[in-house]
């Protein structure tokens, strides 16, 4: 693995990428800390505990968290707030693994949903985060798995299929599945179509933005907690017949607890009931008052909800839609369910491991 000679290069070439994105200047220098990508990767609980086995990630993905952080603190305007923030973004990515103690294994995530089995032609991955997937496990296997279902068992059933076959069908179910292997990279389409600075009709420039948050779990809650530190104000909203995951783990609910309120506290918190017309129209008025909006739903899913983001943002100029999904916006993909760990196997991280 060879990483460029300057050892800061990646978190500050990242962090004026995103700048000049802004048509904003580049960052004077760097606060960070000579450490070489490698050991920042190791430090940050990415790869588990530094005392434990793990595979080195050959991809400064540490440091480019940081430079995302350098970049949010470049464009932040209250000197104040921006002491709010954490000191790097690479201590960021660790925080629940640290948290839970978890620990990484080879054919298993750290969060212990996200399983690796082999197939006919190669690896597989499913993550198999909610209840429900489970059951569909005899659906995926054509009856050759069966209730009661024993993980431990599923690695010499999977051995009789081929992924050309399993992942389209489990797709088509609803599964969170992808194959261990390099992605076609020129292949994707492009889900940024057009760069432009727009100004924003806020009625007051001065009045905190505010952010409804519909996200839950780590990356959406993640980026509402950090606009929080920087004085927006954020609205935390949950469906009350489907709550947010990370407010519950059976295996240790008090520290599952303690990982929801680390990510949304600060905010305030709205639920509402998403099935009933009262609801959606709760919902509907608080997002078109909304500067920012963050969610991680499969479009079709809020478009259901009579909820259009192209519509909402072309209605009211400066509003920001941050979309967090799986396979992209616009494509025929959009609606493939993913979750984290086999959306970074689908990316290739494993494959590249």
């Amino acid at each position: 693995m060879a990483f460029q000679p300057d050892e800061n290069a990646y978190a500050v070439n990242y962090a004026n990428t995103l700048l000049a994105g802004l048509n904003l200047p580049p960052l004077s220098d760097s606060p960070l800390p000579d450490i070489h990508p490698a050991i920042n990767n190791l430090r940050s609980g990415l790869q588990g505990p530094p005392s434990g086995k793990s595979k080195t990630i050959p991809v400064a993905l540490a440091d480019y968290a940081d430079g995302a952080l350098l970049a949010l603190k470049g464009i932040a305007q209250d000197n104040t707030l921006k002491n709010n923030l954490p000191e790097s973004g690479a201590s960021l990515l660790g925080e629940r693994m640290a948290l839970f103690n978890s620990q990484t294994g080879q054919q298993v995530s750290a969060g212990g949903s996200c399983h690796v089995f082999k197939t006919l032609d190669g690896y597989l991955a499913i993550n198999l985060a909610r209840d429900e997937d489970t059951d569909l496990l005899p659906a995926l296997t054509n009856g050759k798995v069966s209730a009661p279902i024993e993980k431990q068992m599923l690695g010499n059933i999977f051995k009789e299929f081929r992924i050309e076959d399993l992942i389209p069908r489990g797709r088509d179910l609803g599964l969170a599945i992808a194959s261990v292997t390099l992605p076609d990279y020129n292949s994707f389409d492009n889900w940024v179509n057009v760069s432009r600075s727009i100004t924003s009709q806020r009625p007051s420039a001065s009045a905190p933005p505010l952010v409804v948050d519909l996200s839950s779990l780590w990356a959406g809650p993640l980026t509402g907690s950090l606009l929080a530190s920087l004085g927006a104000e954020v609205i935390k909203v949950e469906s009350s017949k489907r709550l947010d995951g990370a407010r519950r783990n059976e295996d240790d609910p008090a520290g599952e607890r303690e990982f929801y309120d680390l990510m949304n506290g600060g905010k305030k918190s709205f639920t509402c009931d998403f099935t009933t017309q009262n609801g959606r129209q709760q919902l509907l008025q608080l997002i078109e008052c909304a500067d920012i909006v963050i969610e991680a739903s499969r479009p079709r899913a809020l478009r259901q909800l009579g909820i259009h983001a192209e519509k909402l943002v072309a209605e009211k100029p400066g509003k920001v839609w941050l979309s967090l999904t799986a396979y992209g916006r616009g494509a025929a993909t959009e609606n493939i369910i993913g979750f984290g760990d086999d959306i970074g196997v689908a990316a290739g991280l494993s494959a590249l491991m």
